[in-house]
């Protein structure tokens, strides 16, 4: 546990060691999503306007949005359901669950619907871009009787964090500008001195805002320390004990013993470079080809220090020709075939695509594709994120879903206060991208099971499956627990059946004496 002091001096410390990331970041930002690039550049006197006369190739732009989007789609489907609660292994060996199943889906549904309320649709999409660059993070705090929940895109370059030598986050830092309006609504308990009133007013007067520090420490497994810092002096003006933690980092992949993420668009940042670049020499040969550089007379001395070398340009001479009969206006010769790109640029294309996860149906001028061929390109991305999803169940989707479970709690609508931890509670995802990968186990059970009857027959064959056969199908195809019988109720209906098909062998043999 550290004093306000410790934790700013931290932050700095970390902020300067930031500065290869922070480049690398920039380069994502700069080159295919312009607008996001550091949030508070405009405030340094950047403008916005100029931003994309540096990007020359569309492919990435157009690419990093689409595997953002369907990474969004394979992990958090809007106005679907994308996890369920259920009761863990530990609890399942303890004996019968269907009661617990039963109030876990009620609890369910209702942590869906906070999802669902608007503010986490709003800020979803601009995680996930982030998270393609290579890290992405969520603030969720307690909002209001009319949105429960409040979901906030965190800038990546914007927030600091460190990991334990496990590789967990352990600590947040959030430099986070207020307003006192803003301030005092978000945390009514802090006392501000009189000279952060003071710069509250002057800020306002600006018409600008007062930088605030928000930390979160990791004390214990459900045990956060949140404190709100004034970092000009180093102050603590706010304090609070929570069992999750309001920020959640999740990172694509990471090297081992850095704390800052890596993704898709970071790896593919040499081919977007040199397409860009590729693009940009395309563009001005083009221009030069159709404008074309001209020689002028002139009776004056060739100053190569004022030759402007664009198309339509003129560079005086003192004469266009060996003699001093040349024209008074000659276009210089300049190679106008850049045709030789094409093939490079086309290539590089695909490259970029196949790396930013942007796999659709082929372009109208390449070859005709088979429809065999075009449904498993549609399926590769199950199968090309399936290492960094594990990652980003365990640093997302289980902190984010603990944390609506946390602030519902908190509002008084769940009378437990539940704990996640895969043993005894566990969270069943079940998104697309979960769905795919449990689908090869299905897809075994029910192949093992045709291959078996037709060896040693379908009566055989049935005989060797279990009576719980259908309970595994209707977990791992994730379907609604209110579309199966309790077990107690199957079990009364296979009671009868069997007496139903006894009597009915009796009547048989009767008959037949």
């Amino acid at each position: 546990m550290m004093d306000a002091g410790a934790l700013c001096a931290r932050h700095e410390k970390i902020h300067d060691g930031d500065t290869e990331w922070q480049r690398l970041i920039d380069d994502c930002y700069r080159y295919v999503m312009p607008y996001r690039e550091r949030a508070n550049t405009e405030r340094k006197g950047e403008k916005a306007h100029g931003r994309t006369e540096r990007v020359f190739d569309a492919t990435a732009v157009v690419g990093a949005m689409r595997g953002s989007s369907r990474l969004q789609k394979g992990l958090t489907p809007f106005f679907q359901k994308w996890f369920n609660l259920v009761p863990g292994p530990l609890a399942e060996n303890a004996g019968d669950t269907d009661a617990m199943k039963r109030q876990l889906h009620g609890v369910s549904k209702m942590a869906l619907a906070t999802f669902q309320q608007g503010g986490f649709q709003q800020s979803a999409p601009e995680f996930y871009q982030d998270l393609f660059a290579g890290e992405g993070s969520m603030m969720v705090v307690r909002g209001t009787p009319d949105e429960l929940v409040k979901f906030i895109t965190i800038p990546a370059d914007r927030i600091q964090h460190e990991d334990d030598n496990c590789g967990r986050t352990v600590r947040w830092y959030y430099p986070c500008e207020f307003t006192k309006e803003e301030f005092t609504a978000d945390y009514p308990a802090a006392k501000l001195p009189s000279d952060l009133e003071k710069q509250f007013v002057e800020a306002e007067e600006k018409g600008d805002r007062v930088t605030i520090l928000l930390t979160c420490e990791r004390l214990a497994p459900r045990k956060f320390e949140f404190k709100v810092i004034w970092k000009k002096a180093k102050q603590e003006l706010h304090r609070e004990v929570l069992r999750s933690s309001p920020f959640i980092t999740a990172r694509f992949f990471k090297v081992p013993a850095q704390a800052r993420g890596r993704g898709p668009l970071m790896l593919a940042m040499p081919h977007i470079k040199t397409l860009n670049k590729s693009m940009e020499m395309s563009l001005k040969a083009a221009a030069f080809a159709i404008l074309g550089v001209w020689m002028t007379s002139d009776s004056g001395v060739f100053n190569p220090n004022t030759l402007n070398l664009v198309p339509g340009g003129l560079i005086p001479v003192q004469r266009t020709a060996s003699n001093y009969q040349g024209p008074s206006l000659q276009r210089l010769n300049i190679p106008d075939n850049f045709d030789l790109s094409a093939i490079v640029n086309q290539d590089l294309r695909s490259q970029i695509r196949e790396m930013l996860l942007d796999y659709g149906l082929p372009e109208a001028s390449e070859s005709v594709k088979s429809p065999t061929e075009i449904v498993q390109r549609l399926k590769r991305l199950a199968e090309d994120i399936a290492s960094a999803f594990g990652r980003l169940q365990m640093e997302f989707i289980i902190p984010l879903v603990q944390r609506v479970l946390d602030i519902l709690h908190d509002w008084g609508l769940l009378q437990t206060n539940l704990t996640i931890d895969q043993l005894l509670l566990q969270v069943q995802v079940i998104s697309p991208l979960a769905d795919a990968q449990m689908l090869d186990e299905v897809e075994k059970a029910v192949q093992w099971f045709s291959i078996m009857a037709q060896t040693i027959g379908p009566d055989d064959a049935r005989i060797n499956v279990s009576e719980q056969f259908g309970g595994w199908l209707h977990k791992n195809l994730n379907v609604d627990p209110d579309a199966q019988r309790p077990a107690e109720e199957q079990a009364t209906l296979r009671q009868q059946m069997r007496e139903a098909a006894m009597a009915a062998f009796n009547e048989q043999g009767a008959a037949a004496a």
